[in-house]
């Protein structure tokens, strides 16, 4: 009865939306049975690194907030790791530092997967799962587009690419959130106080930046199998994060 009632109070919450409500009493069973499986059999035997990159806009931001607070609720141990070109900004003191930064684009990139690998090691020893926003992946899309742009020649490129068969001590799994380049920029000027004209983010920087997320996600997909593409164009708020914990809870369990 308990239950019953619980269910119907629940309910009340998602009166205009019962598919959501669903799918998320789905995830909580789920949930529940991993959290016996830890119980039972303790941690896991070997960490899950999950990187969340993709077209600005495409909702890498709830993904990662909505999975990390997900997983803590699997009792597993699980932390964030903040986008590696966001730590590299951190260490810098002033605005010339950056603009002496980003004259080097190429060394840049090659400096955040370093960066990312980095962090990667310093908590991985700790943690269950680590959800990285955008990591070490994200480099090859930004190698790729800059190569495709002429500014890498072709030896530097495939010596880049090498990194992607290094032997990881963790299970790496590869969410790429796509959303269309008119669609992202529609999402940044409505979620923006600003309408000026963008000068990174621009539909044309982001038509190219999904161009090299296409090429690598097939490179990355060869590399590695766990990988997953998710067109978040036409989808609600929380269905990528609905289908990563999916996912991720099935390849969970298979580790028990």
């Amino acid at each position: 009865m308990k239950n019953l009632n619980y269910d119907k109070e629940m309910q009340k919450y998602f009166e205009g939306n019962r598919n959501l409500y669903h799918q998320l009493k789905i995830l909580d069973a789920k949930k529940n049975e991993i959290r016996e499986l830890q119980a039972k059999y303790g941690s896991l035997n070997k960490p899950i690194v999950i990187t969340i990159s993709g077209t600005p806009r495409a909702g890498k931001t709830t993904c990662v907030e909505n999975l990390a607070e997900f997983f803590k609720k699997c009792d597993l141990r699980t932390s964030v790791l903040e986008e590696p070109a966001g730590l590299i900004y951190a260490t810098l003191k002033n605005r010339e530092e950056k603009k002496i930064l980003l004259q080097d684009r190429i060394g840049f990139v090659e400096r955040q997967y370093e960066v990312g690998t980095q962090s990667i090691k310093s908590k991985i020893e700790e943690n269950d799962i680590l959800i990285c926003d955008r990591g070490n992946i994200d480099p090859f899309i930004w190698y790729d587009m800059y190569y495709h742009m002429g500014m890498i020649d072709k030896s530097r490129y495939f010596e880049f690419l090498k990194l992607l068969q290094e032997k990881r001590n963790y299970i790496e799994l590869f969410y790429a959130l796509y959303t269309r380049s008119n669609i992202s920029m529609i999402r940044d000027y409505i979620n923006s106080l600003s309408i000026e004209p963008r000068t990174t983010m621009n539909a044309e920087n982001v038509e190219r930046y999904n161009e090299a997320l296409m090429r690598m996600y097939q490179i990355i997909g060869i590399e590695k199998e766990e990988s997953m593409l998710i067109d978040t164009s036409d989808k609600e708020r929380m269905d990528a994060s609905i289908i990563i914990a999916n996912d991720v809870l099935k390849r969970i369990k298979a580790l028990y």
